[in-house]
C-alpha cells in the first residue's frame, strides 16, 4: 500500500473568530500503482487535502501514513518525505525561478544532496520523461516557453527527486484541447510505463473519466465516496447532489436516450459515447 489516511481532520484557524472545516474524518487507501482522480466543488476540501501528503499542512486529527512512514513524525526529515511524494500544485509555471530549463529541474535534486553526475542523470532524464527534447530545451530560459512546455518543466523538477507518488492539482488547466491532451497522456504513460502512483485533482469530468482508473468525490470536506471510476460515473444522481456534472460524453448519451435514441447512457467516456453512436448509426444503415 502507498498511502494509508486515517479519520484526517484538518481546521483552519482553530480556536479564532475565524476557525474553518475544511476536512473532516477523511479515511482512504491508495495502492502503489493507482491512477487516482479527486472531484468536488470549489471549496470541498481537495486542495488541503493534497497538502497533508507530504507534510505541507499538519493535521488537526487523525493519521498520513506512506509506504509505512508516518509523514508527520517529527524523527522524519522532509528530505525523506519529497522522495516518496511529489506535488505539481495549479499554473505550476509559476513555480518556475531559475536562469535555465537545466537548472530549474536540477533544484529539487540538489536540495536532496544528490552527487552531480546523478544530478545530471536525472535532469535529462526527467525532461525527457515529460516529452520535452533535453538538449533543445536545457540551456532555454523557461520563461520562453509555451505554457504547455512551462508545465512539463515543473513536473519534471518533481520527477527529478524520484517520488514514488505524483499528486497534480489541475495540471491541464487552462491549455488548449491538444496540448491538454498530450500532457495528460505524458502522465498517464508515467503511471503505466514507470508504475508511478498518480493522483490527480481535476474538475474535468472527462479527463478524470478517461485517464482515472478510480475516484475519490468531495463535498463540503468530506469523502463521500470513493471507488472505481465507472462505477462512480454510473450515478449521475450522486454526482448531481454532490454538485458536479456527469462527463460531458455521459450527458450527450443521456439526451440522446431522452430522445428516444436507444444508446447505453451508464457509458461515461468518450469513446465508449463514440461506440454507441456508431452503433445506432450502423443499425439505421441496416434497416
Amino acid at each position: 500500500m502507498s498511502i494509508e489516511v486515517r479519520d484526517l481532520t484538518h481546521i483552519y484557524a482553530q480556536g479564532t473568530v475565524f476557525e474553518q472545516m475544511a476536512i473532516e474524518d477523511v479515511s482512504f487507501d491508495v495502492g502503489a500503482i493507482d491512477f487516482i482522480g479527486v472531484i468536488g466543488p470549489t471549496g470541498s476540501g481537495k486542495s488541503t487535502l493534497i497538502q497533508h501528503l507530504n507534510r505541507l499542512l499538519a493535521p488537526t486529527k487523525g493519521t498520513v501514513i506512506v509506504n509505512g512512514i508516518d509523514v508527520n513524525s517529527k524523527s522524519v526529515p522532509m528530505r525523506e518525505i519529497c522522495k516518496r511524494v511529489g506535488i505539481v500544485f495549479q499554473y505550476p509555471e509559476y513555480q518556475l525561478f531559475e536562469e535555465t530549463v537545466y537548472k530549474d529541474v536540477c533544484f529539487g535534486p540538489k536540495n536532496l544532496g544528490f552527487d552531480k553526475e546523478k544530478i545530471d542523470f536525472l535532469a535529462k532524464e526527467s525532461i525527457e520523461l515529460v516529452g520535452l527534447d533535453f538538449e533543445t530545451v536545457k540551456d532555454l530560459s523557461p520563461f520562453e516557453l509555451s505554457g504547455g512546455q512551462k508545465r512539463r518543466v515543473a513536473i519534471a523538477g518533481v520527477l527529478a527527486m524520484k517520488p514514488q507518488i505524483l499528486v497534480l492539482d489541475e495540471p491541464a488547466s487552462g491549455l488548449d484541447p491538444a496540448g491538454r491532451a498530450d500532457l495528460l497522456d505524458s502522465i498517464q504513460k508515467m503511471n503505466k510505463e514507470l508504475g508511478i502512483c498518480i493522483i490527480l485533482v481535476s474538475h474535468n469530468m472527462d479527463d478524470v473519466a478517461h485517464y482515472c482508473d478510480k475516484v475519490m468525490v468531495f463535498s463540503k470536506g468530506r469523502l463521500l465516496r470513493y471507488g472505481r471510476t465507472a462505477e462512480v460515473f454510473a450515478d449521475s444522481d450522486f454526482l448531481l447532489s454532490s454538485g458536479l456534472a456527469p462527463p460531458q460524453s455521459k450527458q450527450l448519451l443521456i439526451e440522446l436516450k431522452k430522445r428516444g435514441i436507444p444508446v447505453d447512457d451508464s457509458v461515461f467516456s468518450i469513446e465508449g459515447a463514440i461506440d454507441e453512436i456508431l452503433k445506432w448509426h450502423s443499425s439505421l444503415a441496416g434497416k
